[in-house]
């Protein structure tokens, strides 16, 4: 899960007055951070260096089925 994703979600969710929502959204990103720098450090303490590929785009757009 990104954590600008879930920043943004949260955001939202308090716009509407989920605001529980919203901190849980929050809590979230921060737990997601906590476990990317914990990547980032096991790589930086070792002198890695990581290669990122390209990730292809998903669908922005779906077929509906409406079988019930």
């Amino acid at each position: 899960m990104s954590t600008v994703i879930c920043t943004g979600c949260g955001k939202e969710n308090e716009a509407v007055g989920l605001s529980g929502f919203a901190n849980w959204m929050r809590v979230q990103a921060q737990e997601e951070l906590f476990h990317a720098m914990k990547f980032y450090n096991y790589v930086n303490e070792r002198s890695g260096r990581v290669m990122l590929g390209a990730i292809e785009a998903p669908p922005c757009e779906w077929e509906m089925d409406n079988t019930p």
